[in-house]
Order: structure tokens, then sequence, then C-alpha cells
């Protein structure tokens, strides 16, 4: 018999929307994000006794090595009314991998705390809502869903930017689709691409400016192994933004106003996939085809 469990809408009512909206968290993130005043202990016998109650639950990568958390459908439930409306009530992540790092690389140093005019909206969000109810910035064209949008102040200008995690080849015609696509909808200002290595990020941009038709091409590529161990502090690989720091790029500021201070970056914590972080130094963070789905 599982056990029932307070949620409280200061804490646990958020984090099971959180855990929606990026479809998998880690046990390092979610108590870095929600259990900020608690020690790394309490929060995870939280996370248990969550889990224990059928809100959450806890995939692993098949070797019991590395762990995520996802929302269980108990958890859906109690969450369903804060949703707007959906036409799909799922809520599971077919792709934990991918998904995992997806968030890591949508949210990144804003996972604690984000600029009063940034917006984030997910796949999750894109997938699940009815497109009427979308916000007036996020394009509702059936013809590609990225891995979701970040809408934030750049300079003066509210900028639409498009985030693609891309770790597996396509079909020429799905990439002749997303060409297509970002060509034609010109309020996505920028494109950031997520890629395994450099090889992949060149033939990408040579394919999608191939569909560019402003004078500038939005599609910028980051490398994987640049971004695990630099977060938002790896730099532009190539693409039209070449050589900025994504974290001088999303705030619109000079890299130098964000340099890396000591400790961890937000996107560790995202990427950490240990079950009990406060009991294991062992840091066993993402690699490429973790979590096979």
């Amino acid at each position: 018999m599982k056990k029932e469990a307070i949620l409280s809408n200061d804490r646990e009512v958020p984090l099971l929307l959180f855990l929606w909206k990026w479809k998998v968290s880690t046990t390092a993130a979610l108590t870095k994000k929600f259990f900020q005043k608690c020690s790394p202990k309490t929060a995870y016998n939280r996370l248990l006794t969550l889990r224990h109650a059928g809100l959450i639950q806890v995939r692993s990568d098949g070797k019991g090595q590395k762990f995520v958390c996802t929302l269980d459908r108990k958890g859906f439930d109690a969450i369903r009314e804060d949703l707007p409306e959906l036409k799909d009530d799922g809520f599971k992540s077919e792709h934990v991998g991918h998904d995992l790092l997806v968030s890591a690389f949508h949210l990144g140093d804003w996972l604690l705390e984000k600029p009063q005019s940034t917006t984030f909206f997910s796949e999750q969000q894109l997938r699940r809502m009815l497109p009427e109810m979308y916000p007036s910035w996020v394009p509702r064209s059936p013809a590609h869903r990225p891995d979701g949008y970040t809408q934030t102040l750049i300079g003066d200008r509210l900028t639409t930017i498009a985030i693609e995690v891309e770790l597996s080849n396509k079909r020429e015609d799905d990439y002749t689709k997303i060409g297509d696509f970002y060509g034609n909808f010109r309020n996505i200002s920028k494109v950031l691409w997520l890629v395994p290595k450099r090889s992949k990020a060149v033939a990408l941009n040579e394919k999608m400016n191939c569909y560019v038709k402003t004078d500038k091409s939005p599609h910028s590529f980051i490398i994987l192994e640049d971004f695990k161990n630099l977060g938002w502090h790896s730099e532009i690989e190539i693409g039209s933004d070449q050589g900025k720091s994504l974290i001088a790029l999303l705030s619109g500021k000079p890299h130098d106003k964000y340099r890396m201070s000591l400790g961890s970056l937000p996107s560790h914590a995202l990427l950490d996939t240990r079950k009990s972080p406060h009991t294991s130094n062992a840091y066993r963070g993402y690699q490429f085809g973790d979590f096979r789905d």
C-alpha cells in the first residue's frame, strides 16, 4: 500500500509541475531547485516519500548505475487541474537520455532563477498542449517540433530562440522539413543546436544554410563534450555566433560578466545521475548512449 504525502503549493506542487514540463530531472537538480533551505539528506528523504506515495518514479539506465526522476500517474493526476487545457494527457518520457540532455541544455544557468523577461516553452508543452493555448511568440505549425523554445530579452529586443538537441542522424527529407521550417519562421531569431561532434555541426550547418532567407543565419552549434564540461560557458563552435559563449549570447552581455565561480555549474546538477548525491562522491554524469529507450 502506497503512503500518502502532503503536497504544499510552495514546494511539492511546483516540483511535480517541473517534472511534467521537463519530463525528467535528477535528484541533484531537484534538490538545488526545490530544497535550497534543507540539507541534501532531508531533500533526498522527501523525494523518497514522494516516490513511495506513487507521485514520482525513479528510472535507471538498466545497469543500476544512473538514475533520473520522472512523474508517475498519481503525480500527474495530482497536478492535472494546475495544467492548461491539454490535447493529450500524457506525461511520460519516451527517450529519457535525450530528454535529460534537453533539460540541461535548455535550462542551463537559469535552473534556479531566470531573468524576469525570460520564458521557457518546453517540448512537453509543444506536444501536449492545444496549439491555441501556446503563447503568441511560439509557432503553431505542425511542420516541425523542436526541443523547446526560449523567449528572452537580448539588448532591447525580445528574442525567440529554438532549442535542438541532435544526437543521431535523421533522413534527408527530415532535414529538408526542418530547414524549410526555420526558413519560413523568421520570428525565430536563433536556433541553438547541441550535437555530438564538430563534423556533425559542420554538416548540419551546411544543410540548414541552404534554407536561410535572411542576411544572417540563425543557426549556432555547440559540441556535447564542451557543454558537459562547461555548461552554458561553452563556446559556439560553428555558426553565426561562433566564438561566443552560450551565457554571453543568451544574456546579451560580455562573457566576462559571467565568469564561472568556484563550485558546480547548474548544468552539472542537471546531468548528475547519482540516485543519492549526498551519500556518493562518485559523479556519474551523462554519457552519449545512456538510458537506452
